[in-house]
């Protein structure tokens, strides 16, 4: 699984290099190197799946968020790039763009953003896709919580509670 991130929002003009190479650096180089490490581990184990965690910054260009918006769409980008490298091998390649994950993230603590998904949401997503059988193939999945929005959208539904299981 390629996850990693990290965000400082910053306007494209008042970015620093330094800024622009740590976000492409964190969220781009870390998936590429990470990728490029496993790929013959994938490769020799038929069915493989691999799974990249992205975010819709990845589909939104959000302002402030020239770098790690760029960032994100490279990695979309890589991961079909390795799908189609890899299709003769049966590997699965998967892209997961999650909205608000009330996570670490920025400095936050967990707890801090009830209308975002969880770290148990985001994980139940995830494990998910190693559940199915060898022929399917997730491509993409983009979720959020209902409480929450997918994008620049206020689209969620609010802050109630839904039902209890």
């Amino acid at each position: 699984m390629v996850n990693a991130g990290g965000g400082s929002w910053n306007t494209v003009e008042e970015m620093s290099t330094d800024q622009w190479r740590d976000m492409i650096g964190t969220n781009l180089d870390g998936a590429f190197h990470t990728v490029h490490r496993a790929l013959p581990l994938l490769r020799a184990n038929p069915w493989a799946q691999l799974i990249g965690i992205s975010s819709d910054s990845a589909q939104f260009s959000f302002p402030t968020r020239g770098a790690y918006c760029a960032a994100k769409a490279g990695l979309a980008s890589l991961l079909e790039t390795v799908r189609r490298e890899t299709r003769d091998t049966g590997l699965r390649v998967s892209t997961v763009s999650l909205s608000r994950v009330d996570t670490y993230f920025r400095g936050k603590q967990p707890g801090t953003r009830p209308e975002a998904l969880s770290i148990e949401d985001a994980a139940l997503v995830v494990s998910g896709i190693f559940t199915l059988p060898w022929r399917v193939e997730i491509r993409d999945i983009e979720a959020s919580a209902i409480t929450s929005t997918f994008g620049p959208y206020p689209e969620h539904c609010g802050d109630r509670e839904g039902p209890r299981p």
